[in-house]
């Protein structure tokens, strides 16, 4: 798996056989909405890795986040690695026919279907103080075809914070209007404080089954 994830890093710096361009935001999410619909009705396999740094200071990550999820239609298989410092916890995750279970590290399997988590912490934008910018960077040869890549930055002013964020998204698109590959960096002036990269494998044997639950 890993092979394939830095076989593919190595290729993006490849042939670019098209001009960059800019496009306006509905562009690129017409793009990536297409891209989500056709990844989503195949049985596909993304590795994720990322990167979480707590000041922009920080040379080293404080959090890293490793992730293997094997999709279908009817549901998903995830094995979560979470790495803090010397710390790693892991956990499995399945969710098929409406139900969800859980396994941390070598435990056992449950049902978590109806257990609710938190939600997700939110900072307010300052009106007028946000921007967005959108481009087609061409094509690139992976793997023998060629790929569309799509990128999108966004610059925002937070209340609590004098600096400004900035959020970009890279997309890679194959012949079949799948994923490829999708990229996205946070950053507050020129330091990264978060930078994830998933990449797509497609493999129509992929199956999901429920375990069992003793």
């Amino acid at each position: 798996m890993c092979g394939l994830f830095f076989f593919l890093l190595c290729h993006f710096s490849s042939n670019v056989l098209a001009q960059t361009r800019e496009i306006s935001d509905q562009e690129f999410k017409k793009a990536k909405d297409s891209a989500y619909q056709k990844t989503s009705a195949e049985n596909y396999r993304t590795t994720l890795k990322s990167q979480h740094f707590y000041n922009i200071s920080d040379k080293e990550p404080y959090f890293q986040r490793n992730v293997i999820t094997e999709h279908t239609k009817n549901g998903y298989h995830e094995i979560l690695e979470d790495i803090r410092g010397s710390k790693i916890e892991r956990s499995e995750t399945i969710e098929i026919k409406k139900r969800k279970y859980l396994k941390k590290s070598n435990g056992k399997w449950k049902d978590i279907t109806d257990e609710v988590s938190g939600g997700l912490f939110s900072a307010t934008v300052i009106e007028n103080k946000e921007t967005t910018e959108q481009r087609y960077l061409g094509k690139q040869t992976i793997k023998g075809q060629a790929v569309d890549v799509y990128e999108q930055k966004i610059t925002r002013k937070y209340e609590d914070s004098e600096g400004l964020s900035v959020n970009e998204e890279k997309i890679w698109i194959d012949q079949k209007g799948r994923f490829i590959m999708t990229e996205t960096k946070s950053r507050i002036g020129d330091k990264n404080i978060f930078q994830m990269t998933v990449v797509y494998e497609y493999d129509p044997r992929i199956k999901i089954a429920a375990p069992k639950i003793k």
